[in-house]
């Protein structure tokens, strides 16, 4: 099985594995299964660094990504077909965060399952299969 993990969930499992439900988990300590951050999510995470949005956050960017990576996640880059599937992707009108948008459009296109406790997401089940 393959998944791509919510921004939160990227920051929960490198700093804060309390957070994350028994299920999440047993699914990111798997050896077996492929576990994706997009370069979107580590893009958002800048982002909150820079505007003072992450006070807890501890490390630096690089050694954040270093420790993404040292945990067997692999990064998935942004392809033209993302951003191609987002133009057309139908979205929910009261989910608006661009960084979830993205994410949802590149699960889907990718076929890969979305790990995420944002309830927003529970919109896409009909495309997606959601984990938490």
């Amino acid at each position: 099985m393959e998944y791509l993990i919510d921004t939160h969930v990227c920051l929960w499992a490198i700093a804060n594995k309390k957070k994350l439900s028994e299920k999440v988990s047993t699914i990111l300590e798997d050896a077996s299964v492929k576990i994706f951050v997009s370069q979107v999510s580590l893009f958002e995470i800048a982002i909150k660094l820079n505007i003072g949005k992450l006070p807890e956050f501890e490390t630096s960017l690089q050694q954040f990504m270093d420790s993404v990576t040292a945990t067997g996640f692999e990064i998935l880059p942004v392809k033209e077909e993302h951003l191609i599937r987002y133009t057309a992707f139908e979205f929910s009108p009261e989910h608006r965060d661009p960084f979830d948008r993205y994410l949802i459009a590149t699960a889907e296109f990718e076929k890969l399952s979305m790990i995420t406790k944002d309830e927003k997401f529970k919109a896409y089940t009909d495309r997606l299969n959601i984990v938490w």
